[in-house]
């Protein structure tokens, strides 16, 4: 049996050399070829195609061809985000490759992507055909910053990250998102203070009987803590969702006890109290 060291010192085999060289000289020529194509000339054309889909007007600066360890991709810088009577989003770093998946084999295209903004971070695999969807991780680094309707009665302030697997089904979202915020706080226009929290986790489920179901959610801040588990129905026409969410609540601030009295929630010596929420969400209704 020949050592490691002849095998390695061995000539290349002439059936092998004839096939190989040929191979790689045909492989060396398509990277050169896409690292040099001018995808720069194609912004126009992508920025309008991307438009089209998302609805919101979107800048490209540059395209830049980049070879991965998961393959060939590219890098998308300087780009911008606006949506309608909303401030544009800039990102940083859009990176994207093709992901290796059996969807392909589906007609059903699949891509890594890799962004970078001062509002968001995200890292997943887009989907494409007739159930676009993402699987990966989002973090937004500040709520505040998210373009939100002037008819929202919320507004939200602190970071979150969120973790799952979405899709659009039938027109839908369908899937689980897991998800924990910490250092911020949120408001309604119907209570007339902001709520401040140190954390809020829990796990978001769409789809199935219920619009929009809310799991395990907990809830901690310097004026009380909460644990809450519910649903959101689907709306009908334009008529707000309904909601029936379940809240178990602890108040730790005095104060903040004579306004949810006043509200009409009894808590016990002990600051505790169950009550349900249910309404809309544009005008909530505690019992």
């Amino acid at each position: 049996m020949a050592s490691l060291k002849e095998t390695l010192e061995a000539p290349i085999p002439r059936p092998l050399l004839w096939i190989g060289t040929p191979f790689l000289a045909i492989w060396l020529i398509v990277i050169f070829v896409f690292l040099g194509f001018p995808y720069s000339k194609f912004i126009p054309f992508a920025s309008q195609a991307l438009e089209r889909m998302s609805g919101s007007e979107i800048r490209i600066g540059e395209i830049q061809p980049r070879l991965t360890v998961g393959g060939p991709g590219f890098s998308i810088n300087e780009v911008s985000l606006a949506a309608e009577g909303q401030p544009p989003i800039e990102f940083d770093k859009l990176r994207i490759r093709p992901a290796w998946s059996t969807s392909w084999l589906r007609a059903e295209p699949a891509f890594v992507v890799d962004v970078a903004s001062p509002l968001l971070l995200v890292d997943g695999t887009v989907s494409l055909g007739s159930g676009p969807g993402f699987d990966g991780a989002i973090s937004i680094l500040d709520l505040g910053l998210l373009p939100m309707s002037s008819n929202s009665p919320f507004a939200l302030t602190g970071a979150v990250a969120a973790t799952g697997k979405v899709a659009m089904i039938d027109g839908e979202p369908t899937g689980t998102v897991d998800f924990k915020a910490t250092t911020g706080s949120a408001s309604h226009r119907s209570i007339p203070m902001p709520l401040e929290y140190e954390l809020i986790q829990g796990r978001i489920k769409m789809g199935g009987e219920s619009w929009v179901s809310l799991q395990d959610l907990q809830l901690d801040g310097p004026l009380f803590s909460a644990a809450a588990d519910g649903s959101l129905s689907r709306p009908e026409g334009n008529l707000p969702a309904p909601i029936d969410i379940g809240v178990k609540v602890e108040v730790k601030d005095g104060p903040f006890r004579m306004l949810l009295s006043g509200l009409g929630i009894n808590l016990d010596p002990g600051g505790r109290a169950s009550f349900n929420v249910g309404g809309t969400v544009q005008n909530p209704d505690l019992r």
